[in-house]
């Protein structure tokens, strides 16, 4: 059958229940600045939840009143934002503990109040209740209406449904409201007065909204329950409630729909289903440990980026060419490891997927690695300790098979889906794309001794044309998580302490002899006519023309190095970027961001040498840095008890300096 779209209502973090056909709504979401209905406001929980669902927040929604309306804000989402859901034939409406049993030989008995136990969510439950994208869509198609179960209400006591509304909780559910919201729908439809009485009358109910509709079903159904609540709004007086009782117009929707459905098949020729109706006792998700699964089950394109809040404007635009590029053919699953982004530059983030082949998640690697782990992380320069957290790839994504890593100061010219479906057998760890940049420093050993001596011997890479940048990669998941790369890593980089080019230094190391070499198109690294105007003189004649070639057709600019197309728009293929930054949301702030740089610059005397930047200063004072790098590894020796250990601190930070200075003069 073709679109079938059942939304599943979230307020907290628990075992998801996602594919083409479940699709999970996060209720309320309007209401994060505000503490919950459960009484809690965390902000990872909030995190979580919106980058791995929708939310009731968007178009014509009602989101702000789910403090008293509950799962109805995620059926007036749906029949306002219909098109957001591709319009499907037909839309149902779960929970995330309570879903609909779709396999018609399941043999268990209902409990008296209709409900299925189950302790959590599983393959062994998805696969006894029948909660498989194929069995769902061959069962739906042949009906027009699927509720859930009745209730006999005379087996917990009651005499009917009005009785069971009257009795349940009367210091919750108070039996005027209810006669109030009765008086509403016979002013209003007065063809209805029937069925109030006979489901009243009825020892038979149907609880907890979840039901499936056809559209047409679904907009009446809609239509005609909104018009009953937004009236019955404004004659209840919900000012004295409790946090209980305010939901009182949301417990009534349940004997509404109940109505409704008596009132559908009394008077039309409708073909319905009723199934049972399932509970799941532990919902809990971790989302600290949980490992991720694939967003989508078929063609699923696995994309990891990492980042940090400085960045957020730069990863916007490489995420906007990456879908401008995008094969409808394909879906595009995008994970983005960052550890502080607010949640608000998480939102805009998340607009930039637009699609239904678009899914665009943020995992915040802090509530992964320890405060001892992210301190062994060694940075220098522009870099970032999220530079490291590639090394984490294999561990968090262990239930995927590859993954195609890109960073964030790029853009993408090509359809990505081309570079995951690169074949990596067994033999490969990862696939990547040699780094040009490091022939033209290394191969005049004269002008660049360090760079050669550096990757030779501080390294140990026995053939430094296969040294290959980290910009552009594609991990080979499982192979890595049975050789444990991930220890090898931590492992070398303790090893190497403290990588001049940090994570692409060990990545290199630990993968030397098993990369299967990309197309250099695949990461055209742009800045090498920038540093040096001689540099085709520099590059080997094995890697030349394939180097130009890639600089005309690229189908990944990498604008690695210190100078940004942000910084220098005039560069040779910085109009790329450009070109994508002006169909973002970051296009200003991009500007902003540099004019008020620039300006500060000009504002600057350069003249008075206590202006001059600090790193321009660190440079001239190479001599003094080494200096006492070289003071405080004597002093570090010869002393004892807390003054050797500070001294050692001091040497580490000055040997760190070091690095950082060798880099500037690179770059220079």
């Amino acid at each position: 059958m073709s679109g079938l779209k059942i939304l599943v209502s979230y307020h907290k973090p628990s075992t998801l229940l996602k594919n083409d056909v479940f699709i999970p709504i996060h209720l309320g979401r309007s209401l994060v600045s505000k503490v919950s209905k459960d009484e809690t406001n965390d902000e990872f929980d909030y995190e979580w939840l919106l980058s791995n669902m929708i939310g009731d927040d968007t178009g014509d929604n009602i989101s702000e009143k789910n403090r008293e309306l509950c799962e109805l804000t995620s059926i007036y989402w749906a029949w306002k934002n219909f098109d957001k859901l591709n319009n499907p034939d037909y839309i149902g409406f779960m929970h995330y503990r309570r879903h609909l049993c779709f396999n018609l030989k399941c043999e268990e008995k209902a409990n008296d109040v209709g409900l299925l136990y189950s302790d959590v969510i599983n393959d062994e439950y998805i696969d006894k209740y029948g909660l498989t994208e194929e069995n769902i869509n061959s069962l739906v198609k042949e009906y027009d209406v699927i509720v859930g179960e009745k209730v006999d209400v005379t087996r917990m006591g009651m005499k009917n449904t009005y009785d069971h509304y009257r009795r349940t909780s009367p210091d919750i559910l108070h039996i005027k409201d209810y006669d109030l919201v009765l008086d509403i729908v016979e002013r209003l439809y007065p063809e209805y007065s029937y069925s109030i009485k006979e489901y009243n009358a009825s020892r038979f109910a149907y609880f907890a909204n979840i039901f499936i509709l056809k559209k047409e079903l679904f907009n009446e159904y809609a239509k005609w329950l909104f018009s009953i609540i937004f009236e019955a709004e404004k004659f209840i007086n919900t000012s004295k409630y409790n946090i209980q009782e305010i939901r009182a117009l949301a417990y009534i929707s349940e004997w509404l729909f109940g109505i409704w459905y008596t009132h559908l098949m009394q008077n039309n020729n409708y073909k319905s289903l009723e199934l049972k109706r399932t509970f799941v006792h532990n919902t809990d998700y971790d989302v600290k440990r949980e490992f991720l699964r694939p967003a989508f089950k078929k063609n699923n394109i696995a994309i990891v980026l990492s980042c940090d809040k400085n960045y957020v404007n730069y990863l916007g635009v490489a995420i906007t060419s990456l879908l401008a590029n995008a094969n409808k053919m394909y879906n595009y699953d995008i994970v983005i490891l960052q550890s502080n982004i607010s949640i608000w530059q998480q939102k805009e983030i998340l607009s930039i997927a637009n699609e239904d082949n678009h899914s665009i998640r943020f995992i915040d690697i802090e509530n992964i690695l320890s405060d001892k782990l992210l301190d062994k992380f060694f940075v220098i320069g522009h870099f970032s300790k999220a530079v490291y957290y590639r090394f984490f790839i294999p561990y968090i994504f262990q239930n995927y098979q590859k993954i195609v890593y890109i960073d964030t100061d790029l853009i993408v010219n090509h359809d990505i889906s081309e570079l995951y479906n690169t074949d990596l057998s067994s033999n490969f760890l990862i696939a990547a794309v040699k780094d040009v940049e490091m022939m033209r420093l290394t191969l005049n050993r004269i002008d660049n001794g360090f760079w050669y001596d550096y990757v030779t011997n501080k390294l140990d890479i026995r053939n430094i044309e296969n040294y290959f940048n980290s910009g552009v990669l594609i991990f080979n998941i499982q192979q890595m998580i049975t050789e444990n790369s991930l220890e090898a890593f931590l492992n070398t980089l303790d090893r190497i302490e403290n990588p001049v080019l940090v994570d692409q230094d060990i990545l290199n190391i630990v993968c030397e002899n098993r990369v299967k070499f990309l197309d250099l198109k695949w990461n055209v690294l742009y800045q090498i006519p920038i540093w040096d105007k001689n540099w085709k003189n520099k590059l080997p004649c094995s890697i030349l023309n394939e180097y130009i070639e890639s600089r005309h057709k690229p189908y990944i600019i990498h604008y690695a190095g210190a100078i940004k197309p942000w910084f220098q728009p005039n560069n040779d293929l910085a109009s790329d970027f450009w070109f994508y930054a002006r169909k973002t949301i970051f296009y200003e702030r991009i500007i902003f961001d540099n004019l008020k740089k620039n300006l500060q610059i000009m504002d600057t005397d350069v003249s008075d040498k206590t202006v001059l930047s600090k790193e321009f200063k660190d440079i001239f004072n190479y001599n003094k840095i080494r200096a006492k790098y070289v003071y405080y590894k004597i002093l570090s020796k010869i002393c004892w008890g807390k003054k050797r250990k500070r001294y050692k601190e001091k040497r580490k930070k000055f040997k760190e300096k070091i690095a950082y200075v060798r880099r500037l003069i690179k770059n220079l």
